[in-house]
């Protein structure tokens, strides 16, 4: 936690000593910080002072962490529609994490079958190696009981990363 105050305390002194300047990624990175330490309000503020530091007010990876916020306060909708903006603003449309999002928010709503080729997107983007997909996927086949895939799935997120607890929670 020290290590933490200690990154805040740095990222808000860069921007703080250097007005007028543009510090996007200064601000995502509070904003990741912020998020880590469940301080949400404060994530969300950096987060878009993020966006507004960005040369265009196009900052993809932002709009992620703003989705991400937003699932943990509950706000699906707005989550959802950040990871799409992610996804809109990526140089060719490619966003392995906002393709993640969307697929995980849309299993949330129940949408199972829209939800699968999103967290298969993901995991292609990310040359197959994308393990908190494979997860998201292996969920999504044991809401359609498929246990087959769900197996599959789990193998392959233990494979590419230590996913053991979470899939013998599925």
């Amino acid at each position: 936690n020290g290590n933490l105050q200690d990154s805040i305390f740095y990222f808000r002194k860069t921007v703080s000593e250097s007005p007028g300047k543009r510090h996007a990624e200064a601000c995502l990175r509070l904003g990741r910080l912020h998020d880590h330490q469940d301080e949400l309000d404060s994530a969300i503020f950096w987060l878009h002072k993020a966006l507004q530091d960005s040369t265009d007010g196009k900052f993809p990876d932002a709009r992620f962490e703003l989705g991400q916020v937003r699932v943990k306060q509950g706000q699906l909708e707005a989550a959802l529609e950040q990871f799409k903006m992610a996804i809109e603003e990526s140089p060719k449309r490619i966003h392995p994490n906002g393709n993640n999002g969307i697929g995980y928010v849309l299993q949330k709503f129940g949408r199972i079958d829209e939800a699968i080729p999103y967290l298969k997107l993901a995991i292609q983007q990310k040359d197959g190696k994308f393990p908190e997909a494979c997860v998201n996927l292996s969920y999504a086949y044991k809401m359609l009981g498929l246990p087959g895939e769900v197996f599959a799935y789990c193998q392959k997120a233990i494979e590419d990363h230590d996913s053991l607890q979470t899939c013998q929670s599925i």
